[in-house]
Parts: C-alpha cells; structure tokens; sequence
C-alpha cells in the first residue's frame, strides 16, 4: 500500500507511524517537512526532491529502503539519532545548510557517494554497519565524523575537504579508502583506531594532518601522497606503512610512532622540518631515495630490522643521537649537507657508508660492531675522527681497517682468516666487554697528564728528571752507610768524591754536605747518560749491596733519565718548536 502525502501538506508529522510506501518524489516542498520520532514502516522515496526549507528528520526509524538520491536540502537537514534498518541512500544529494546525522545508525549499507555538503556536516558517533561510501563528495563546510565506528567498508575515494576533517576517535573495522582525496583544511584522525587496511594513496592534505595517538593494526597505505603544513604524530602501526613518493611540503610530526610492519617512506620528499623523535621501526623500514630539506630529528629511535637510507639527502642537520639500530643500517650513496649527529647511537649489526658523503660526522667508533668494508669509507670516517680530535676512535677504526683489508684479500675460513677473527673477537668481546682495554688506557692517559702535560708541559718531564736525581742521589748516599773502612768496599763518594781517599772522621756537617753533594752529581751523572746524548755512563760503583741489586739500581735510573728526556723533548717540540 502506498501512503499519499501531499507536498503542500508536510507541515508536522512528528510522532507518526507511517505504514506502507511513502513516494514524495520529484516534490518540490516550500513548508518546513517534520517528521521527527516518526516510523516509516515502508520504503520511503524522496528522490530527486528538493527541500525548500527545513527537514527535520531527527530520531526517525526507516524499517525499509530510504531513498533520498539526487535530492536537494536547501535549509537544515537533521536525520540526528535516527536509525536506517535497511539501504539509505543519499547518493547526488545536495545538502546547503548544515546536515546533521549525528548518533544515527546504519544496519545497511549507507550511500552518499558525489554528493555536496555545503555547510557543516555532522556524523558524530554513527555506527556504519556496513559500506559508508561517501566517494566523489565534496564538503565545503567542516565535516565531523568523530567517534563513528565504520564497521564495513569506508569508502571516501577521491572525497574533497575544504574546511576541518574530524575523524577524531573514530573506529575502522574494515578497510578505509581515502585515496586521491584533498584535504584543504585541518584533518584530524586523533586516536582513531584502523583495524584493518588504509589506504590514503595519492591523497593531498593541505593543512594539518593529525594521527596522534592513531593504531593501524594493518597495512597504511600513504604512497603518492602530498602532506602540505604538517603530518602529526603517528602512534602505532600493525601492518605494513606506506609512504613512498610522497610529499610533505612543510614541517612533519610522525614522533613516537611505532610501526610493526614495513615501514616505507622511499623516494619521499620532506620539505619541512621531519620528527621521527622516538619512534620504533620493529619491521625494515625503507627510506631510500628520500629527500630531507628541513631538519631531521630520529632522535631515540629504535629500527629493530633492516633500516635503508640509500641515495638519500639531508640538507639539514641529520639528528639520529640515541638511535639504536638493531638490524643492518645503510647510508650507501646518501649525502649530508652539514651535521650529521650519531652520538650514542648503537649499530648493533651491520653499518654501511659506502660511498656516503658527509662533512662531519658525530660517531662513536665503539658502538659500531661491524662496517661494511669500502676502502674508501674507512678512509673517510678515520679522517672525520681526526678531524673532531676523535684520536682514539681514529685509531680503532684504523685497526679495524687493517684488519678488514687483510681479511679482503684473503678468506676468512682459510688458517690465517680464522686467526684474525678469533683476535678480532678477543679484542671486542672479551677486551671491550670487561673494560679491560680503556682501563688500561685509562691509566695511560692519566700517565700523560702527570707526567707531561699531555705534550705541552716540558716543566712537568723536567720536574720529574729532578726529582728523580735527588731520590736517586740520596739512594747512592746510603749506599755506603755504617760500612768498615777499607779498601775493597769503598763507597760511592769515597769511591769518586773529593774525599775518595780520606775518609770523613767524625760527624762534620760540611764533610756530610759535600758528600751529599757528590752524590747528587753522581746521579745526574747516570740519569743524563740514559739517552748517551750528553754523557757517557759512568762504571758501575761498588757497593754494600750485591752487585745485581747496584746494576738494578743504576740500570732503572738510567732508563728514568731516557724515558724523561723523551717526554721532554717531545713537549718542547709541542710547544716551543712548532
């Protein structure tokens, strides 16, 4: 049965039942139309109808097909908290004013693809059932889709945003299409949830793009895509991401991101500053071909696989400080134009610099476990080392080297290969893991500060020489102490001193003196024959002590005497000579 409702007679139906078939097509109603808590028992045709005025439709029941295509809602159209049991369709629609279908529920599939929404259009907290296709529209006003839950498809293919896009704690449990669409406003997806794939190939987002604290739990499909002011954070992907060729024209905020799957950004272009700040990549993550004109900030970030930086540039400051890659990194052909900071970042597999061009690179040598060996690259890092005054990182990546360029022109299971692989694994496994390489380069290193200055104090060597005569003076002093007079045990200063055949009676102070004297000659004597550059060694005395214990004595001050004439010589060439 067919219900007959005239156009002319739409004033209030609020509260109704309406059964059997409602056809107001091709109407062209001027009153306000109010059909608000209204149930339509039968299918319901308003195709092609336009809405001169108000259409209030709130808390209304379809039962049946509702079929709104082509219509026209040239004043407020609220289907607010209504429900549609079967197939809504609003497909061609135009809607001039606000539309409002906040709450509503959909238990079929709900069709608005090509329409235009001209005004504000509310679909806050809607329950979707099945395909929401909204395909080919346009919103001109701000369009809010906050807390709706898209249980089918959501299809917003080549969809066009003018105004703010609020897809803010939405839920999409099936695929997302929003491929080719333009986002010419802020677009929100704030804490939104896609459980399955999403795909925004191709799509320009012109303002802001917000996915802070967003969770894909599958496949994020961004290739091609334009990012125009910034890309907000993106919270955690479970899937496969996609990014590749994309452009983000100023500055992108993707920190704290977490990406399960592949991570693909290759042959992007940032044209603002791009934060990854602390970011995890558990899955490889592709940037190759990329191209970084504003800073870069991987700051904190974990790569627990693969991580690919080939052919890519940084115009900027490169910041990777406090990274860790676990899995294989590679910068093979990538350039960076000024700083790239690596300072505590940890390679714990594979790095690759071949053919990498940098000016400075902030690296700690130690936390790389293993290079990729390029001649070249070696070549560079050590003269980067050098260059920041990393003298000891120079030197092991230097060691290194060497050992890499023997293991190339051999092979590392013939008998020489296995020999350096097992020093190599003692030197890093067993020396680096217990400390026992820097602390003995600890105590070295605390040796060239006292003993001379690191290399530009020549005071403090000639201190030490000093010092060194006079202990050594006083330990030939009593060489000869409470010993018996006579010829076969003469003492050093009877032996050479001025008093060598007379020897002191008595406790005279001067006698005592002079021999004190004597005997710091004596030393002086054997300290400055260490090197033979000035003096000759004198003969080896005869003492109380035995012999082996005299030559003891007079071999280390000797080797004292060359060993502080060395240092001396060598902070003078530092500071006086250069």
């Amino acid at each position: 049965m067919e219900t007959k409702i005239n156009e002319g007679s739409l004033e209030n139906f609020d509260n109704c039942i309406i059964n059997g078939k409602l056809n107001l097509s091709e109407k062209n109603i001027v009153h306000p139309v109010h059909f608000k808590n209204a149930v339509f028992n039968g299918p319901v045709h308003f195709e092609s109808t336009t809405f001169k005025n108000t259409a209030d439709f709130s808390n209304a029941e379809f039962d049946n097909n509702a079929d709104f295509s082509n219509s026209s809602f040239n004043g407020n159209a609220s289907f607010s908290i209504s429900k549609f049991k079967d197939t809504a369709n609003f497909m061609d629609s135009e809607f001039n004013v606000e539309a409002r279908f906040s709450g509503s529920e959909f238990e079929d599939d709900a069709e608005f693809g090509n329409s235009s929404f001209n005004g504000n259009a509310y679909f806050n907290g809607l329950n979707f059932l099945y395909t929401a296709n909204f395909s080919d529209s346009n919103f001109s006003g701000n369009a809010s889709f906050s807390g709706s839950r898209f249980n089918g498809i959501a299809n917003f293919l080549d969809s066009e945003f003018n105004r703010d896009a609020d897809f803010e704690f939405s839920e999409f449990n099936r695929d997302a299409f929003f491929c080719s669409s333009i986002f010419n406003g802020n677009a929100s997806f704030y804490s939104s949830k896609f459980n399955r794939a999403s795909y925004f190939m191709a799509s320009r987002f012109n303002s802001d793009a917000d996915f802070s604290a967003s969770i894909f739990s599958s496949d994020a499909q961004f290739g091609a895509s334009k990012f125009g002011i910034s890309a907000g954070y993106l919270s955690k992907i479970n899937g496969n991401f996609e990014l590749g060729k994309s452009k983000i024209i100023v500055d992108s905020e993707l920190g704290y991101a977490e990406f399960n799957g592949n991570a693909n950004f290759g042959s992007s272009k940032f044209d603002g500053d791009a934060s990854f700040y602390s970011s995890r990549f558990n899955g490889p993550a592709d940037f190759v071909g990329s191209k970084f004109n504003g800073t870069t900030d991987f700051s904190s970030s974990i790569f627990k696989k693969a991580t690919y930086f080939n052919v890519s540039t940084f115009e900027k400051e490169a910041n990777f400080k406090d990274a860790k890659f676990d899995g294989e990194i590679f910068f093979r052909s990538s350039t960076f134009k000024t700083e790239a900071l690596f300072d505590g970042a940890h390679f714990n597999s594979m790095l690759d610099l071949t053919r990498t061009k940098y000016d400075k690179l902030y690296i700690n040598w130690n936390n790389i476990k293993k290079l990729v060996y390029d001649d070249t690259a070696y070549q560079l890092l050590i003269e980067n080392f050098r260059n920041l005054g990393f003298n000891k990182d120079a030197d092991n990546c230097y060691y290194e080297f060497r050992i890499d360029q023997l293991l190339h022109w051999g092979s590392p299971n013939d008998p020489i290969g296995i020999l350096i692989e097992t020093a190599r694994y003692l030197n890093k496994e067993s020396v680096h893991e217990y400390g026992i390489g820097d602390k003995f380069m600890h105590a070295l290193d605390l040796g060239a500060w006292i003993f001379y200055g690191y290399g530009k104090q020549p005071f403090y060597p000639l201190g030490w020489s000093i010092f060194s005569v006079l202990v050594f003076g006083i330990i030939w002093c009593s060489g000869n102490r409470k010993l018996p007079y006579n010829g076969a045990n003469l003492g050093i200063f009877e032996k050479y001193g001025s008093t060598s055949h007379n020897r002191p009676k008595g406790k005279n102070w001067r006698d005592k003196f002079r021999l004190l004297g004597n005997a710091m000659l004596f030393s002086a004597t054997i300290f400055l024959s260490g090197t033979r550059l000035f003096i000759d060694p004198p003969m080896l005395p005869e003492m109380r002590w035995s012999k082996s214990t005299t030559k003891l004595v007079f071999t280390a001050e000797r080797v004292l005497g060359a060993f502080f004439s060395i240092l001396f010589f060598l902070a003078i060439g530092a500071t006086v000579v250069r």
